[in-house]
């Protein structure tokens, strides 16, 4: 997949550095992927929420913290929209 918003992970990072490891995996993981449909996703990632509009919730550190994603499926696209910690994703309208 390719991955659009990179530099929000590395934002994210900069101020949570505690989550580097898994996002730096994370990343490494996706852009390896050919995700063709939300099922897949949830393959790998079993504790992913799917949403409307494509959209896929990750949770990691132990749930301390949100990724929200859009994935283009037809065009292999995963577009970072915003990372959180979870007191910051309870605040989001999704």
């Amino acid at each position: 997949m390719k991955l659009v918003g990179l530099e929000k992970i590395l934002d994210f990072q900069a101020v949570h550095p505690d989550a580097e490891g898994w996002l730096t995996s994370w990343v490494a993981l996706v852009r390896a992927e050919t995700w063709k449909n939300p099922q897949e996703v949830r393959n790998k990632y079993r504790r992913a929420s799917i949403l409307s509009g494509n959209r896929v919730v990750f949770r990691f550190r132990g749930s301390s913290y949100r990724m929200v994603v859009r994935v283009s499926y037809e065009i292999g696209i995963v577009y970072v929209d915003r990372l959180g910690t979870h007191t910051e994703y309870e605040a989001w309208t999704l």
